[in-house]
This record gives structure tokens, C-alpha cells and sequence, in this order.
């Protein structure tokens, strides 16, 4: 009964010891380079969208894209406009994955009824964000679209699209 005593409270005194280290819990992750580099877009940002739906002039239509970061480490965009004389809204989030080595999207709006995701790098010598994101096409089947984000000058982006190696959709963005 002793021995099983002093087990007991040498086990309690090892319990008391670890328990902060226990509270602590692991370090918290921090931001890296990746991770800063999606504060550039944090703003308000006016859209110029193009949209060619088939061969010919392009569909324009405007809007106003809202970016700002969840913690340090996602990029939220918040994006409202018109389209084809309808409201439109969207909303995406990027991040960097460190496991993947790559950015990772996602995105959804108002005029689609499934999610897309993308992946992407980063290309500091060209200021370009080059990438493919998946989806569902207007006819309802899987659809893969080669995406890219380039800086050409402070406080323009420009967005492009293609299926196919056809342009699609280009969105000239201006931080306001």
C-alpha cells in the first residue's frame, strides 16, 4: 500500500510538472515569405471584366473585388458586380500550403452551383501567379482552366483565364 502511495504521488508531481508544458501545446505555426507575399492584395479593388463566351467581341461588365487576410496565413476575396445583366457575387480564399509547395483556391459564386479549386506558383521575376483551376464547364462536365495573376504595375493585377488555350475571361483589376 505504501509503494503504491508514493507511485501515486510521484506520478502527481510528474502530472503537475507537465502541465503547462501540456497547456502550451505545440508552437504555432508562423507566416512565411509565401504567406506575406497575399498581403500585396489586401483593399478594394475596381474589375474591368471581359468575358468571351465564343468567338467575337467580348461581354464587359464592372465590379468591385473586397481582399483582406484571415490571420496570416488566407487571403478572403469578396467580389460583386453584374453579369449578363444580373447580379453576381463570388467569394475565393488563398493560401499557401507548405506541405503541397504551392498556393491552393477555392471559389464560389452566385451563378455556379459547385466549388472550384486551383493550385499555383509564384513567379517573382515575372510577378506572376501561374496555375490551373478545376471546376464544372457550362455543359456540366469537369472542366480544367489555366490561370494566371500578374502584377504589371503598383496597384494593377490582371487576371486571365483560358480553357482550352482560348481566353475566356481577363479581369483588369486597379486598387482604389
Amino acid at each position: 500500500m505504501n509503494r503504491l502511495l508514493t507511485l501515486g504521488a510521484a506520478l502527481g508531481v510528474l502530472a503537475v510538472g507537465a502541465a503547462p508544458t501540456l497547456a502550451q501545446g505545440p508552437p504555432m505555426p508562423q507566416p512565411t515569405a509565401e504567406h506575406e507575399l497575399l498581403q500585396r492584395d489586401v483593399g478594394t479593388w475596381h474589375a474591368a471584366m471581359k468575358m468571351w463566351m465564343g468567338p467575337g467581341d467580348p461581354m464587359e461588365s464592372q465590379g468591385t473585388e473586397t481582399v483582406s487576410m484571415l490571420g496570416p496565413f488566407w487571403q478572403v476575396s469578396k467580389f460583386e458586380g453584374s453579369f449578363m445583366g444580373q447580379s453576381f457575387a463570388g467569394t475565393g480564399w488563398m493560401g499557401w500550403d507548405p506541405e503541397k509547395k504551392q498556393y491552393v483556391s477555392a471559389w464560389v459564386d452566385s451563378m455556379t452551383p459547385t466549388i472550384s479549386h486551383g493550385s499555383a506558383t509564384w513567379d517573382a521575376a515575372t510577378r506572376t501567379f501561374s496555375g490551373t483551376m478545376t471546376g464544372v464547364g457550362p455543359d456540366g462536365s469537369p472542366q480544367t482552366m489555366e490561370t494566371t495573376v500578374s502584377y504589371p504595375e503598383e496597384g494593377k493585377r490582371l487576371f486571365t483565364m483560358k480553357v482550352a488555350g482560348q481566353t475566356t475571361m481577363e479581369i483588369t483589376y486597379t486598387k482604389q
